[in-house]
């Protein structure tokens, strides 16, 4: 994965999705976003049946996500593994030309002192893009977990 640029300061989703039609309709053909699953859902201050998934897709952008936001777990394994797996293998490249995703990933971190959940600290609010990226990762590069089954026997 290579992460080649970054958009900020939108005020709104359609504002970004014309901002990023501007930008590289020409050159890139079909456009595929990742957003946050609950962009699924109505927002209030919205028109009825406008949804953020409405907005991008009424402006061209295909728009892939899962049904439910994963488990934050899983989706931080899958952006971590992606940038360096067991083997020392980098499969997740980010550009200068994206400085806010840089620092993103670099200062998001767990609330300390949370062992019950995983929480992302936002305190700094650095994580919007690290949020933005472990959507798309583990939407296409899921961790798979294996389920180990036993069967019970008669004896030891």
């Amino acid at each position: 994965m290579h992460i080649l640029d970054e958009f900020m300061g939108h005020p709104d989703t359609e504002t970004l999705a014309k901002a990023i039609n501007a930008k590289y309709r020409d050159k890139a053909g079909k456009i595929i976003v990742y957003p946050d699953p609950s962009g699924r859902s109505r927002k209030t201050s919205a028109a009825v049946g406008v949804t953020d998934f409405s907005i991008l897709s009424k402006a061209g952008l295909i728009t892939l996500a899962h049904k439910k936001a994963p488990p934050i777990i899983d989706s931080v394994n899958a952006v971590n593994k992606k940038l360096e797996n067991a083997s020392g293998d980098l499969d997740l490249f980010v550009s200068p030309n994206a400085p806010n995703v840089i620092k993103s990933l670099e200062r998001t971190s767990w609330v300390e002192n949370n062992p019950d959940t995983a929480t992302i600290n936002k305190k700094e609010g650095v994580e919007h893009f690290s949020d933005g990226i472990r959507y798309a990762v583990e939407y296409l590069w899921p961790v798979q977990h294996r389920v180990v089954s036993s069967k019970r026997s008669t004896g030891f």
